[in-house]
């Protein structure tokens, strides 16, 4: 039988990319190894997101092509052809091309990403592609073009996928798409539509985590009644809204669609009907021409909404958008250093939000086991609990939360 070996970089829709292409190849018989050594085929996933994630791509790529064979797979396929060209990489494929990808190799990889075979690691957590791709212009991403305009999947297959999942014993689904909210725009329906149908039709215990949305679709959504289905105990009561800026003069350099004041009456408006939601957000520091007084303006959002979640990352110019070309681009220290007062503010928020949870009795699901042997739990919000022993995976539960972090709470069993 034939051997593969696989790396996976980047966001959740790479490591969903790469479940399609495991179950696809062993589907055909092909047997996965820890090592690169000894496969017959060596591919590797990329990410193009980051400057510096680019040259960690780069430098795993030379080390893996001196075991031959080697294919490149993801967005830096896409995002810099020409610097993996001239690696001496004859086999690359981008997101939109893993059909050519299985022809290669004598696999069926369908196009439509939804309902189909994957390779699951965890019985208890699975992610489900709905759409691939987004309707935005950001001048900073590259990621679109690897992934391109949005592709909605089939409601019903991707129903029949969650059913599968839930039946195997999965206690949470991660619906992803580069824009979940722009899901169904292509098809004449909504997000709306789609999880309704899901509750609907998909029985037994489970939650669901719904992924990113660009702020101005989420603004959409709310007026379709989008906040009404986190009655349903079913989803977890989470929202992934990037603001990216807090500054309307560096949002309209982005290329971003909202005002900061739309994106506070959104945040408002979701902690009016669920105080308790988890509210996450992305923002990058050091945008070419950003003073200091608009990075702060971010700074005082994030204390004033009480982000719960920051994703923070440093401006790096990616080749092909527009804002790798702007004037005044901020030096590399500058960068740093607003990184850090960024990074010390959301920590004392953080901190702050998660104190409402200490010495508390809190209903959680055990979604995973660590390296380390403890576990991963969740609340209803989707906030982070460690529990060292005495639960199972799968598990819904009771814990006392008896230490609180930055980052997670503490939990031990009744």
């Amino acid at each position: 039988m034939k051997t593969y070996y696989i790396e996976t970089y980047g966001c959740v829709a790479n490591k969903v990319d790469s479940d399609i292409i495991r179950g696809a190849l062993e589907s055909a018989g092909y047997i996965q190894t820890e090592s690169p050594e000894n496969a017959d085929v060596v591919l590797i996933n990329t990410c193009a997101v980051k400057t510096k994630t680019e040259e960690h791509m780069i430098s795993r790529i030379k080390s893996l092509k001196r075991y031959g064979n080697l294919i490149v797979l993801g967005c830096l396929v896409d995002a810099n052809p020409e610097r993996i060209r001239k690696l001496g990489i004859e086999y690359m494929f981008g997101p939109k091309r893993y059909k050519e990808l299985g022809k290669l190799l004598g696999v069926s990889i369908p196009e439509e990403k939804a309902g189909v075979v994957k390779r699951r690691d965890s019985t208890t957590t699975t992610s489900v592609y709905i759409e691939e791709g987004c309707l935005s212009a950001c001048t900073f991403c590259a990621t679109k073009f690897a992934r391109g305009r949005t592709v909605s999947y089939s409601p019903d297959r991707i129903i029949k996928e969650i059913e599968e999942a839930v039946k195997g014993g999965a206690v949470e689904v991660r619906l992803t798409g580069q824009d979940t909210g722009t899901y169904g725009v292509d098809r004449g329906m909504s997000l709306v539509e789609l999880i309704s149908k899901i509750l609907d039709r998909v029985e037994g215990e489970y939650r669901i985590r719904i992924g990113m949305m660009s702020p101005e679709h989420a603004i959409r959504l709310i007026d379709e009644g989008y906040l009404d289905l986190f009655k349903d105990e079913r989803l977890y009561r989470f929202f992934h809204l990037p603001v990216q800026s807090g500054n309307n003069r560096i949002l309209r350099l982005m290329g971003r669609k909202y005002t900061v004041e739309e994106f506070k009456e959104l945040v408002n408006k979701i902690r009016a009907s669920y105080p308790d939601a988890l509210i996450e957000t992305d923002v990058i520091v050091g945008f070419p021409t950003e003073t200091w007084d608009e990075f702060m303006d971010t700074v005082n959002l994030i204390r004033e909404l009480e982000i719960d979640v920051v994703n923070i990352s440093r401006f790096s110019p990616r080749v092909g958008t527009a804002a790798a070309s702007f004037k005044g681009q901020i030096p590399s220290n500058e960068k740093k250093k607003r990184s850090k007062v960024i990074t010390e503010v959301h920590e004392e928020v953080s901190l702050r939000r998660y104190m409402r949870y200490l010495g508390k009795t809190v209903d959680v699901v055990v979604t995973e086991r660590t390296e380390k042997g403890s576990y991963r739990a969740r609340l209803n919000n989707y906030k982070l609990v460690i529990i060292e022993e005495g639960v199972r995976e799968g598990e819904f539960t009771k814990v006392n939360i008896k230490e609180v972090t930055p980052r997670y709470l503490v939990g031990e069993p009744l």
